[in-house]
């Protein structure tokens, strides 16, 4: 049998084997890269839930303490600051920013309405809505 005629194979297969090999680093890194991604995203969207909730208990309180007396315009936003005249109700994390805030206090309805922003996730809505009637 003469090796000399098998050369071309034998460089076929080199190749078809290093294809396949790369195709599959490939396939092997995007997979990783994805389960990454998606895993910051449920980190970051667990965050900013804590915030919500605690946003929410600290209105709660608020509201409960002032009842008729819960002024909106002591309610402002400082890019990560929450704040009801000079107590802090939430600095959120890092991954947020406090948008403009809607609040209105009539005939005993507290309403109040805070965008929280988050960049990474752009297309879901992190917004405070709170109401409570005294």
């Amino acid at each position: 049998m003469d090796w000399s005629d098998r050369r071309g194979y034998l460089l076929v297969e080199i190749v078809l084997a290093s294809v396949i090999a790369f195709g599959i680093a490939y396939f092997i890194i995007t997979m990783t890269i994805d389960v990454k991604n998606k895993n910051e995203d449920l980190i970051v969207e667990t965050t900013v839930n804590t915030d919500k909730t605690i946003i929410m208990n600290k209105l709660m309180k608020l509201a409960k303490e002032e009842k008729e007396n819960f002024d909106c315009a002591k309610l402002s936003a400082n890019n990560q600051s929450l704040k009801y005249d000079t107590e802090t109700v939430d600095f959120v994390s890092t991954y947020a920013t406090v948008g403009d805030i809607s609040c209105t206090n009539t005939d005993g309805n507290i309403k109040v309405e805070i965008p929280l922003e988050v960049k990474q996730m752009g297309d879901v809505s992190f917004t405070v809505n709170f109401k409570y009637r005294y």
